[in-house]
């Protein structure tokens, strides 16, 4: 009886896995599965979100002044009737539209983001990219003789490359000139010294005790070190309104460390393209090129982000009149589209390029399309993507719709391009222009 009733329940059990396998291959269920966390609308164009909607799902909307949701049963988008739900934008704002099974089981919810037209003025300049740490950033590790041993004082200590020395005994450490300085008149005094570093996020002390190296006599704890980092890339956008700029579509990294860097100071030059270095399967390729007047400093930056760098323009030349409307992810259809970049000096022209996959990236990584190079001028000179083409913008039925990030290593005509709107989002250029709104209206009642 006992044999019997173990298995009704194994045979109940495997009914009951295989109507769930059922039901998750079902499309409603698929698609449910498949929403996005994220809805970016710009203010005054309704949005549709293609969706098979089933009945036994029903949602819930926060900040209702902000957004109107419904949802259709049928719908022509792109030539196709379609369900889903349809956003009607009331003004600029975020709200939650939460998805329920039944109305009562929680399946998802997507936050709303109403953002105001904006329009830009598309790069594609060639620039050069300095920036100078905190400390000194640790690249490496270095193995010391030790009375027979050989070890690295800093490593014993748990200092691992990436990390970043801020002070040795109290003192603030500069350079690695600073670093070398400060250690050996220290440790004269006592070997044992208190190291204040910045592990990930975490600013922490470590004691570590140095030793006197047998081929120059000064005391050192077995570090290799740099305090700044420079490159080239491609200014993707600047806002008119507040003078900003977005770059390169992806972090500025250490490549001894494979850490994204963290700076104190950075700045950006104008620079000339001296020659290119063309990709082929397995070998990307890359931009040559020299900074124009190095005194003469473009923009500083002030971010160092996940989707670029971020800062103020602070050379006017830069300002042109002609500017594009940004248009978000949902906007960007697969096919034809441009991207400005700088091949020969610093002349910025236009090349024919096709969007061949597109994802709902809405954040967490710079690869949101997928684009290949089709222009043959720019491939005899490039063979496709190159090092240092990283910004270049994206533009699509006249709007600036993203920027090149990556080269794909086995086939360079094809690579990665990141959404304007995840840079838009990530430089804080909104607060900026509200605080900026907000100023201007004050000085204007200070002065009547």
């Amino acid at each position: 009886m006992t044999t019997k009733k173990a298995n009704i329940k194994k045979i109940c059990g495997w009914i009951l896995a295989l109507t769930l396998i059922f039901i998750c291959q079902t499309q409603p269920v698929k698609t449910i599965l498949t929403l996005p966390s994220h809805v970016n609308i710009i203010d005054g164009n309704p949005h549709y979100l293609p969706f098979a909607y089933p009945n036994i799902l029903n949602i819930g909307l926060t900040s209702k002044d902000i957004v109107n949701v419904a949802t259709f049963d049928e719908k022509e988008i792109n030539n196709k009737i379609k369900s889903g739900f349809s956003f009607e934008p009331i003004t600029t704002g975020e709200a939650k539209l939460q998805v329920k099974l039944l109305g009562i089981i929680p399946i998802q919810t997507i936050n709303i983001n109403v953002l105001p037209q904006l329009n830009f003025i598309a790069g594609g300049h060639t620039l050069g990219v300095y920036l100078h740490t905190d400390g000194i950033l640790v690249t490496g590790l270095m193995k010391m003789n030790n009375g027979g041993s050989s070890i690295s004082p800093a490593e014993k200590a748990g200092i691992r490359t990436g990390d970043y020395i801020l002070k040795v005994n109290g003192y603030e450490i500069i350079n690695f000139e600073d670093l070398e300085v400060i250690i050996n008149r220290e440790a004269i005094k006592n070997t044992l010294l208190t190291l204040t570093i910045r592990k990930n996020e975490s600013v922490q002390t470590v004691n570590v005790k140095a030793i006197k190296s047998k081929i120059d006599g000064k005391y050192k704890i077995g570090v290799y070190g740099k305090n700044s980092i420079s490159g080239i890339g491609v200014l993707t956008y600047i806002d008119p309104v507040t003078k900003t700029f977005g770059a390169l579509g992806h972090p500025v990294s250490d490549p001894d460390s494979n850490s994204n860097f963290k700076f104190r100071a950075g700045s950006i030059t104008r620079a000339s393209v001296t020659s290119i270095e063309k990709s082929l399967p397995g070998i990307p390729g890359q931009k040559n090129a020299v900074a124009v007047n190095r005194h003469n400093l473009a923009g500083s930056i002030n971010k160092n982000g996940q989707y670029g760098i971020y800062g103020d323009i602070l050379d006017n030349a830069f300002l042109t009149e002609k500017t594009y409307p940004v248009a978000l992810s949902s906007s960007i259809q697969e096919g034809k589209a441009t991207i400005l970049t700088v091949i020969d000096d610093m002349k910025i022209e236009e090349f024919e390029i096709k969007i061949v996959r597109t994802t709902r990236n809405y954040s967490g990584d710079t690869r949101g399309m997928v684009i290949e190079i089709t222009d043959k001028r720019l491939l005899e000179y490039t063979g496709g993507i190159v090092q240092g083409m990283s910004g270049s913008p994206i533009i699509q039925n006249g709007n600036i719709i993203g920027a090149v990030t990556h080269v794909f290593l086995n086939n360079p005509k094809r690579g990665y391009g990141c959404y304007i709107e995840n840079m838009v989002y990530e430089s804080e250029l909104l607060n900026i222009q509200l605080r900026q709104i907000s100023t201007n209206i004050w000085q204007k009642r200070r002065s009547r």
